[in-house]
Parts: structure tokens; C-alpha cells; sequence
């Protein structure tokens, strides 16, 4: 299969004439969102590269936009987008109408993360927690973790399972039962890579935690220091100790 090149020279920022640097992509279909550093929200033609709109003119957030992507990734075509800030909101799109279908907030603190799944659910990663909102409900989340003692740098919700993993400055990994609002009973593992995390994901898919819904799946993570490790440390039940 050939492979074409398209180069974009610069994206418009929130201010006429300032530049805009791309912080975060996702696509869906033929959509391409593009979170900019001047608070700015924008969707692109995926094969064009052309701009198609901008969200929330002149700017989407208050602060910067620290993830963006669609709430149901895997569809032929998501017309619902999420956006996660600085601001201390998650702001959900509707792409068709291009307006924010919904404002979710729920303390003024920073916002590092987000991630949807099945069922209307979105995680959220926190300065201080792990949320978990069903999107049907916006005024208020159905879960609220506290296990972590830092910035909640990652949060993943397991491709068809019902376990939220996050990642944090603390350095550890947890894997999260959302079915228990219990913080004793819903923390299932937690594993210390010994460094701020910066990035982490689930390996396997949706079969496998169908097959084990209980059961960890393996994980990825990218700490701050530039290591990468799968499964980096076995991991130990129950929740971290302060």
C-alpha cells in the first residue's frame, strides 16, 4: 500500500495571529480533532487535512487542554468528543452541532486526563483523584477513588471490561474495579515503577477482559524518566499504603 504524504505549515491559534502548537490528536472516521496550546479545539478533515471547524470559538477551555479524544474511538464514525483541562473541566462535544453537549466538573482542580469506554463511561484523572461519570448523568460523577498521593497523570478504561487503570506522579499503577465504590474493595493491584508516570495503557483486548473481569490485565507504562516497562512489577492486591 503506498503511503501519501501531507504536510500542514501551521494551525491557527485562539488569537488572530498567533501560532498554535498541537498538544493532542484523535480521529474517528473521516474526523480529526487537534487540541492547541492556545486553549483552542479544532476538527480537520482526516484525508484533507482542511479544517472543518472550531469548537467553543475563540477558545474551548480557560486552560490548557491536556487530552482530547472521541467517545467511542472504535465506531465507524464518533460524532462525540471529549476534551479534558486545566480549567478543571471535561467539556463533551457534539461534533454534529459543534456546540459542548455537556460541562463536566466536579472541584476546581486540574484535569491531566480522560478516557471513555462502553455504557456512556468516562474516567477522569485528577489532581488529587480517579472519577469515574456516566455521561447520561453529568451533574455529579458515580465514582470518586483517592488512591493516589499525586497529580493523576493517566487514567484507561479496559477495552470491554469494567476496571480503570491510572497512573500518577506517585509513581504508581492502579487497576480499579468501577463496579465498587469502595476504595478498600475496588482497588484490585497496584504496581510501583518507582517514577512519575507519563503514559500507560492495558495490553489485550476486549475478549480477554470479558473472559476475566476480576483479573488484571497486563500493563504498559512510559515513566518520566523515559523507561518503558510491560507489567513492571507483579502486582500486589489491595490499595497503596500512604
Amino acid at each position: 500500500m503506498a503511503l501519501r504524504a501531507c504536510v500542514v505549515h501551521s494551525f491557527a491559534g485562539a488569537s488572530s495571529g498567533d501560532p498554535s502548537y498541537v498538544l493532542g490528536l484523535a480521529s474517528s472516521g473521516a474526523r480529526l480533532a487537534v487540541a492547541g496550546s492556545e486553549f483552542d479545539l479544532a476538527l480537520y478533515d482526516r484525508t484533507t487535512l482542511q479544517r472543518v471547524c472550531e469548537l467553543g470559538a475563540p477558545a474551548a477551555h480557560a486552560g490548557r487542554i491536556n487530552e482530547v479524544g472521541f467517545c467511542d474511538a472504535s465506531a465507524e464514525a464518533s460524532s462525540a468528543l471529549y476534551s479534558a483541562s486545566s480549567d478543571g473541566t471535561v467539556r463533551v462535544w457534539d461534533c454534529g452541532a459543534r456546540v459542548a453537549a455537556a460541562t463536566l466538573r466536579e472541584r476546581a482542580e486540574e484535569v491531566w486526563s480522560a478516557s471513555a469506554g462502553a455504557e456512556h463511561a468516562l474516567a477522569v484523572g485528577t489532581q488529587s483523584a480517579v472519577l469515574l461519570w456516566d455521561l447520561r448523568r453529568a451533574a455529579r460523577p458515580v465514582r470518586r477513588w483517592e488512591v493516589h498521593t499525586d497529580a493523576v497523570t493517566q487514567v484507561r478504561l479496559q477495552p470491554g471490561g469494567r476496571s480503570v487503570l491510572s497512573g500518577s506522579v506517585d509513581g504508581l499503577l492502579c487497576v480499579i474495579d468501577a463496579a465498587q465504590a469502595d476504595e478498600e474493595e475496588a482497588v484490585v493491584c497496584v504496581c510501583n515503577t518507582e517514577a512519575p508516570v507519563a503514559a500507560a495503557g492495558f495490553l489485550g483486548g476486549a475478549a480477554q477482559a470479558r473472559a476475566a473481569p476480576r483479573r488484571a490485565a497486563a500493563l504498559a507504562a512510559t515513566c518520566a524518566a523515559g523507561r518503558h516497562t510491560a507489567t513492571p512489577r507483579p502486582c500486589a492486591p489491595g490499595r497503596p499504603r500512604a
